[in-house]
């Protein structure tokens, strides 16, 4: 994440570690995901950097039962083309990633759009196997600022 330049867009695929209530303003619908690929942990008692929280925005409509972002994600090597870079969250050690209406999100690594994320998928795929008790110490962290902010 630090070599892409602030307000550009990415692709990366990521272990989902937490996926947030949606908050309803005014116009939009606001979630936020957490997750992880592993590839910034250097060492492994250090959770500093390692996650990233992707905003998905949404017009608010009447339907309650729509949300950006599925729950059952929680746990699955998902990608994400399309994102934007934001400004770090220098106060909770995380980058911080915008979705906008030209982002997309998939499970599936065949399509013509998400192929080269393929073998990014395998490895955080893999490192989410291999990394269980990390995966709790950054859920426990994303509670921590969850609980914060509400």
């Amino acid at each position: 994440m630090g070599e892409v330049p602030l307000s550009s867009e990415f692709d990366v695929a990521a272990f989902v570690i937490h996926v947030g209530v949606v908050h309803k303003s005014s116009q939009q619908k606001r979630q936020w995901v957490f997750v992880a690929d592993g590839s910034i942990l250097s060492h492994p008692h250090e959770l500093s950097d390692a996650l990233l929280a992707i905003s998905f925005c949404s017009p608010s409509v009447d339907c309650d039962s729509i949300v950006p972002i599925n729950y059952n994600l929680v746990g699955s090597t998902v990608g994400f083309c399309n994102i934007i870079k934001c400004a770090k969250d220098h106060t909770n050690h995380i980058w911080v990633a915008e979705a906008t209406d030209n982002s997309t999100h998939f499970l599936s690594y065949d399509g013509a759009n998400s192929k080269h994320l393929k073998d990014a998928a395998a490895s955080a795929d893999q490192w989410a196997k291999a990394s269980i008790l990390m995966i709790e110490k950054l859920k426990g962290k994303v509670s921590s600022i969850v609980a914060g902010k509400v």
